[in-house]
């Protein structure tokens, strides 16, 4: 990995947590940030944010902000497992609401995205921005398959490691090869051109993202 690539940590919080519990945190963070930028310049960057869960619609900006992606105003969230569509819907639009950009993490993962996957456009058409697991890829049943689904149609901004080591095996060369066979040209999409518009602050294209190639991809 090029030194002058940057890896975004994200570790999970509740939109509820209290105080105490987001500062212990920051100090762990603080601590792993220190350990994983020693490297300097021979390594990626590391920064930190957090995958937020939304166990609530309610949650102040201050919250948000102290919660959204390093010097953005994207804010990766999740959703409890078995919240359905309105509610699910409900709630990412409560982030939106705030003036926060959602960036919605492994969509693939809930059942109203396995049974309408086109779902995710009405997100989109909110600002919302879709990343999914490349974990899910190689998971059994409707979580691999959505995933799948999700790359070839184009209804997907980003592509997560979702590892949790540096020699995690999800990172092998191998994901390049699987993401490109589902949909030519989309990998350097996901994981460098999406991502560094997170990183900029700026808005996603909506989706269906086009093929690399045709005029306005992504």
């Amino acid at each position: 990995m090029p030194g002058d690539s940057i890896v975004i940590a994200t570790p999970h919080i509740c939109l509820t947590a209290g105080s105490r519990v987001q500062a212990s945190q920051d100090r762990r963070i603080e601590d792993f940030l220190s350990f994983a930028n020693e490297a300097g310049s021979s390594g990626p960057r590391v920064l930190a944010g957090r995958e937020v869960m939304l166990d609530t619609s309610r949650g102040s900006d201050s919250r948000l902000d102290s919660l959204s992606l390093p010097g953005t105003s994207w804010v990766l969230v999740e959703l409890p497992p078995r919240l359905c569509w309105p509610l699910a819907r409900r709630r990412i639009s409560s982030v939106a609401r705030r003036g926060f950009r959602p960036l919605l993490a492994h969509p693939e993962r809930y059942r109203w995205c396995w049974s309408r996957p086109e779902r995710v456009l009405a997100l989109s058409a909110m600002g919302v921005g879709i990343q999914i697991s490349a974990r899910s890829l190689s998971a059994p049943g409707p979580v691999g398959l959505t995933a799948r689904l999700l790359i070839e149609t184009g209804l997907v901004h980003v592509l997560s490691s979702d590892a949790h080591s540096a020699d995690d095996q999800v990172l092998s060369g191998l994901l390049e090869s699987e993401v490109e066979r589902l949909r030519p040209g989309s990998y350097r999409t996901l994981t460098i051109e999406m991502p560094g518009l997170v990183l900029d602050n700026a808005d996603l294209p909506p989706l269906p993202l086009r093929p690399a190639g045709e005029e306005g991809a992504g």
